[in-house]
């Protein structure tokens, strides 16, 4: 019971990792084409937002026993892919709470 446990959390960081390895290499491949410079911060968010979605991802398909390969090919790809769409998705997220702020403070007047 332990060692299945214990192998189900390494399995969880591997796949973390391999996901924010494609978010870097999303961040840093932007920088390039869009000659922006690096900020640390971005980076970092890139890399947790991409290890999540690559996360979830994984144990996904390890739930449905897809071969290791096939778990780590697909969740570095979902890292790379991922941390835009997260990024995104909090972003259209915050502003719709903030334009919810600004029309309740109008009505207030």
């Amino acid at each position: 019971m332990f060692d299945e446990q214990f192998k189900e959390i390494l399995n969880g960081l591997l796949f973390a990792v391999i996901a924010g390895v494609g978010g870097s290499v999303a961040y840093l491949s932007s920088l390039f084409g869009n000659r922006k410079k690096f900020v640390l911060f971005d980076f970092f968010v890139k890399v947790l937002s991409s290890a999540f979605a690559g996360l979830l991802i994984g144990w996904l398909l390890s739930y449905y026993q897809y071969p290791i390969s096939v778990i780590c090919s697909v969740t570095g790809t979902a890292g790379y892919i991922g941390a835009d769409f997260t990024i995104n998705l909090l972003k259209r997220i915050i502003t719709s709470k903030a334009e919810l702020v600004a029309v309740d403070k109008e009505n207030e007047k």
